[in-house]
């Protein structure tokens, strides 16, 4: 126990002292979303691109006025505040990060959502929302920092009504990459475990064990869409900002605005060379709590 709540401070000190990043680089102020844009037609700029990202969560989980959703990993709340004023539903979203919470509570009083849309600081593997209680249960890009990916996905299997909807995207290790030898093997893992590093993540799951934990939950009717393609614009922005980005970093450090070896700025550098050797996926998954 003395190790997970290491973690989920590592966790939230990540979260505090990255959110200037995020807002210079990723606009944070104007959608106050912290994932990567879908791309795909129709959609003109990095902002239409993140608001797409959650609107794949409204298109998945099908949602409408009558539903009560959870949103486990809220960030600051652009996503549950999308999705509630798009469609009238009620929205319950979990961070562990206090700032996060206090932040998009008072976004949602200030739209007068404030009935309609909360935020608890939690940790989301183990949330005192009640059982059998909501229609649909969704992370974007939020379940990767549970150690082990059972104790997320059984959570929200516990909060999902029967016939419930979870709807998950995230980045998975790529299932089947070709044989390696030892060197390249190790070179592999070693950069993938400093993209998440520098994320404060334990470790990303493959898509494959994903898909057998979210069965090992109790789930069913289990699908998998592989649209990393739709986030390369995401994965390239990030690359291409790396320099000027990592310039902010060190006179943030300089004046003393961050502290600690988060390395955020890195992980720009990290996810596109782990993109480029075709290491990960961007997937999104769906599944059911069976009735």
């Amino acid at each position: 126990m003395a190790d997970n709540e290491a973690y989920l401070r590592e966790v939230e000190r990540y979260y505090h002292g990255s959110q200037k990043d995020y807002e210079i680089i990723w606009g944070l102020k104007k959608h106050r979303s912290l994932h990567y844009g879908f791309w795909q037609k129709g959609i003109k700029n990095h902002e239409q691109a993140i608001n797409n990202t959650t609107e794949k969560v409204g298109k998945y989980a099908q949602l409408h006025a009558a539903m009560r959703v959870a949103d486990l990993g809220c960030g600051i709340g652009g996503p549950a505040i999308f999705l509630a004023q798009k469609y009238s539903c009620r929205i319950d979203g979990i961070s562990i990060a206090e700032r996060q919470v206090l932040q998009a509570n008072k976004e949602s009083e200030r739209l007068g959502l404030a009935e309609k849309v909360k935020f608890y600081k939690e940790d989301y593997c183990h949330t005192k929302l009640l059982s059998d209680s909501y229609d649909a249960v969704y992370g974007i890009e939020s379940f990767c920092h549970a150690e082990d990916k059972i104790d997320v996905l059984s959570e929200s299997f516990r909060l999902l009504k029967k016939a419930g909807i979870l709807v998950v995207l995230d980045f998975f290790w790529r299932d089947n990459l070709p044989k390696l030898n030892t060197d390249e093997e190790a070179k592999n893992k070693a950069a993938m475990k400093k993209w998440a590093d520098s994320w404060a993540v334990s470790n990303f799951a493959y898509e494959k064990e994903f898909e057998e934990k979210l069965s090992e939950a109790g789930f069913t009717n289990i699908k998998k869409q592989i649209v990393t393609i739709n986030v390369v614009p995401s994965i390239k922005r990030l690359y291409y900002i790396f320099i000027p980005g990592y310039i902010i970093d060190v006179i943030f450090r300089a004046l003393r605005i961050r502290k600690g070896k988060h390395q955020n700025l890195w992980s720009a550098y990290y996810q596109y060379q782990c993109w480029k050797r075709g290491l990960w996926n961007y997937c999104i998954f769906t599944a059911e709590k069976p009735t």
